[in-house]
């Protein structure tokens, strides 16, 4: 009888993490459309195309280390000016 009880309660467990996965699913419905539209161009590698010989006069804003990593805030030449970046290291 105990076996029972046990094989019904994983039941209704798994009945009820099915139905919260079909709401979860239901709020999302709107966004797959939105990543189902996405087409890939063609020549997408030329979105990373630049100058190589052009310095980018990299400056370094400040530095923090948290949790076994090194942060730096960086800045770097952009198009109108600089760009920040974030560099993260391991120690």
């Amino acid at each position: 009888m105990r076996n029972l009880t046990r094989h019904f309660q994983r039941l209704w467990r798994l009945r009820v993490t099915f139905v919260a996965g079909l709401i979860m699913l239901g709020r999302l419905r709107p966004f797959l459309g939105v990543v189902l539209a996405q087409t890939a161009d063609s020549d997408d590698s030329s979105r990373f195309t630049y100058n190589t010989s052009a310095s980018l006069n990299v400056k370094q804003v400040s530095v923090t280390d948290r949790d076994g990593a090194t942060i730096q805030d960086i800045a770097y030449t952009g198009r109108p000016g600089y760009d920040p970046a974030i560099c993260m290291k391991r120690h």
